[in-house]
């Protein structure tokens, strides 16, 4: 409809001898009053510059065949005029539209964001709930093997409670920076275990790296469960070492390995048939994050996970 309008204005314009560019200039004004400050603005426009170019056609050197054909070439004008200042208010009112639901969108997005940052944190709060009740059901008990079922759990449990701390104070709840996570787990287990009065050093080497928040929990135990092997079996009472504990990234996605240079592991050890519960947890865990955990060589024990490229925050996690 306004292409075949502006085409018939054209006509005109030959046929009266007068440029199409003429007929531009009128549209300037309408189309800045339509979408500055609005479609009455525009409409007024549309009258205007119509009026504004009849005075000119009439006074003007326009030829016209009879009183008809001008009023039916002022009528065509202004009735394109007015098509356009409608089109322009339109335009108009769908961007103003689409910037209305932008900030819209924003307002949900950032209110969800507090939900969930609060959610978190009081997430973390309940799993502090549950660590304190582990730790007063461990003081209950003398038997060694208990105690220690008991420990293992609070630390499980406190893994995944530093998960949902990273992840309250995280702008994007959606993933976090996983060498922070794991550099907390390993800090604490160290503490536990008591390691700088055992003479066992922990030596960690990690690189940012931005990971979503599934596999990081994921990721949280297996450490948490590999690192509690190495300080509970690798050195035996009076035995002094040390364990690495890497994280780097890789094409296309990142490694994290753990070794020590302990006792070793037994003969023919494997995740699948490792008799503790926590050494098969490691392997469902890499299973399920599309991975596998390797057993190194080395005097001491040594694991290596491949994490997925999937598993990672790809606009945060390889910049």
């Amino acid at each position: 409809m306004t292409s075949l309008s502006f085409i018939g204005v054209f006509i005109l314009d030959l046929v009266t001898k007068r440029d199409f560019s003429f007929s531009l200039f009128y549209l300037i004004p309408i189309g800045l009053g339509s979408f500055i400050l609005g479609s009455p603005w525009g409409y007024s426009f549309a009258v205007l510059s119509t009026l504004a170019w009849a005075e000119g056609t009439i006074t003007g050197s326009r030829h016209f065949s009879s009183g008809i054909s001008l009023v039916w070439t002022i009528g065509m004008r202004l009735a394109n005029n007015l098509l356009f200042a409608w089109i322009i208010a339109k335009l108009r009112d769908r961007i103003q539209e689409s910037q209305t639901q932008v900030l819209r969108l924003e307002a949900a997005n950032a209110e969800k964001q507090l939900l969930l940052a609060e959610l978190s944190h009081r997430v973390k709060n309940s799993l502090g709930s549950v660590v304190g009740l582990i730790e007063i059901e461990e003081a209950l008990y003398d038997d060694p093997r208990t105690k220690g079922t008991l420990q293992r759990l609070q630390n499980r449990v406190e893994s995944i409670a530093e998960l949902y701390g990273l992840l309250s104070r995280s702008q994007d709840q959606s993933s976090i920076e996983l060498s922070e996570l794991v550099g907390k787990i390993a800090a604490h287990l160290a503490e536990s275990f008591g390691a700088e009065q055992r003479g066992i050093s922990l030596r960690v080497k990690l690189e940012e790296l931005h990971i979503g928040s599934r596999p990081a929990m994921s990721l949280g135990i297996i450490v948490n469960e590999i690192l509690t092997d190495c300080f509970k079996h690798a050195f035996p009472p009076g035995r002094a070492g040390s364990i690495v504990l890497t994280l780097c990234k890789t094409e296309p996605g990142a490694r994290l390995e753990i070794m020590d240079d302990g006792i070793g592991l037994p003969a023919g050890f494997s995740l699948k048939n490792s008799p503790g519960f926590g050494m098969r947890l490691v392997g469902s865990l890499a299973s399920d994050l599309g991975s596998s955990v390797e057993i190194g060589t080395g005097p001491g024990a040594h694991f290596i996970l491949d994490i997925p490229a999937a598993c990672l925050d790809v606009e945060k996690g390889l910049a």
